[in-house]
Formats: C-alpha cells, structure tokens, sequence
C-alpha cells in the first residue's frame, strides 16, 4: 500500500511550494505520494494520511489560540501530525529557551518580562544595545532595536507587545552583521546541513524575505555537538529540526529552536531534499 503524506500549510509562499513539489518529487521516487492541503481542512480528511507535516508555521504566532484548537482536532482525529503536537505547543512561546536552558543549553542572554521596564533592563543588564522582541512572534514581527537614549521612546512598544506575550530582551550581538546567523538542519535527529544566514548591508534582520541571503556551510565539529546537545534536550519523534544561533566569542548561542519552521533551506545542500524524503518516511511508517 502507497505511502501517503500531507503537507499542511496555513499561508502560501512560492517559495514553499516549490520547496514542497520537491520534497513530494523525491517521495514518488521512492513509492510514495505526497499533496498539499490547506492547514484548516477537515481534520478527518487529513487522517486518512499516513503522516501530516506542518510545514508552514507563517500565521502561527497572529493567532496562536486558533492554531491549538486546530492541533487539537487534529489530535482527537488521530492525525498523524509531525512535528508533535505537543512539541509544537511548546515550541509556539519562546519561553521554550528558559526551559532550555536550565537543561545547560547556552542561550543568548535574555531579559523577561510581561510587563517589562525597558530602561530599567538596560541599566540593570549594563547593556548600551539591545534587541526587543515578542516571545510568540515569526519572520522578525515586531522586533526593534533599542538604546539606552531611546528606551523610553520604545517603552510604549514594549507595552503593546506585552499585551499578547512576555517580552524578551537580548544584547545586540555585532556578530549577527559581521558573521552571520548559523542554521543547522536536522532529519530525524540525523545532521543534515547547514547554512550562514547574512542580513543586507546595514540590517540585523537575516530573513530571506527581509532581503537577507544564505549559503552552505561546514559547522565546526564543537558546534555541531553544541547542536546536537540541544536536540537530545527535547523529547519526542522529531521529522525535522532548525537549530538557529550564533557565535559568540568563540562560544555557541542557541537563537532559537525550530521545529515550526517552513524554510529547511533544503536548496541550499545536495541530496537534502531526499533526506528530508527520508526521514518522513521512517517516521510515517513506524
């Protein structure tokens, strides 16, 4: 009996389409079958599927209580949904990060808070720069740069972020202009690949659709295990997994831990797509 999987995405990109018409490719190829199906169709018509990866996450953080419901239902259809969906739920709040590093995960040194004294922070921390953001947020919405000088300019920002989630505060790290954000992927908790994530002259922001750019890159051996630490921090069946961070005085910073992720740069590396195409077949079919 063919192997059969649903790519599930809630917003449309051409650039995740052609992503995903790939991966399905490399299921065919291999005697399966793959489609894409809204994110919202009948919970009954997508556990007739023999796996379902969510593969967009875009809308996730504008309506985080409708996509629980959502995984809910999934859920109690006996969807087979990955990534998990408790794994999902906890990965939706960035607060995940406390969490993991109380686990001995080094994180980029945050400050939170709901409500939050962003000149307060600054002085307390000793920080000259900083990054501001939501702890449910995507794809940079809502983040800004602050300064001491500006602090309480930015406070009124501070306070609407702070009415849908805890807000978080992070030194600004130069390295993200001068060197890059690191991404590894990993599939089924094997290593992938991995890229440099570069923002545009002048930006911190290092997202694609933000005019950032990203190459294939080789991770040092100490890093990876750094990676591969913070995966074994997290239970569960894991079809794909973003590990985003930075170097920092030669020491590395977990960013973030993705497994909501749309953009696997699968691109980016030879034979990742079959690996992908892999992985979600192991799984599928355990």
């Amino acid at each position: 009996m063919t192997t059969r999987i649903a790519f599930a995405i809630d917003e449309v990109y051409e650039r995740l389409e052609d992503e995903c018409s790939a991966v399905i490719a490399a299921l065919r190829s291999r005697g399966a079958d793959g489609a894409m199906v809204a994110w919202d169709a009948p919970a009954a018509e997508l556990a007739a599927y023999d796996a379902v990866m969510l593969q967009t996450c875009a809308g996730y953080f504008g309506k985080p209580e409708q996509y629980r419901a959502r995984l809910a239902k999934m859920e109690a259809a006996g969807v087979k949904l990955f990534n998990p969906p408790a794994t999902i739920r906890w990965n939706m709040n960035k607060l995940y990060l406390r969490e993991l590093e109380r686990k001995g995960v080094a994180i980029v040194p945050t400050a939170w808070g709901n409500p939050l004294d962003l000149a307060g922070t600054l002085s307390a921390r000793g920080w000259e720069k900083a990054v501001v953001k939501p702890s449910i947020s995507a794809g940079s919405k809502n983040t800004f740069v602050t300064t001491p000088a500006e602090a309480a300019a930015h406070q009124k920002l501070v306070d609407e972020i702070a009415k849908q989630s805890t807000v978080m505060v992070q030194p600004f790290l130069p390295e993200v202009m001068s060197e890059g954000e690191w991404a590894m992927l990993f599939f089924n908790r094997r290593f992938s690949h991995a890229v440099l994530k570069t923002p545009k002259k002048g930006d911190y922001r290092v997202q694609h659709e933000l005019g950032g750019s990203y190459h294939q890159v080789t991770p040092p051996a100490a890093m990876l295990a750094q990676a591969e630490r913070v995966l074994a921090a997290v239970d569960g069946p894991l079809a794909y997994t973003r590990v985003d961070g930075i170097l920092h005085k030669g020491q590395f910073l977990l960013m973030e831990l993705e497994v909501i992720e749309p953009y696997l740069y699968l691109d980016a590396a030879p034979g990742a797509f079959q690996r992908y195409a892999d992985a979600i077949l192991s799984l599928a079919n355990i």
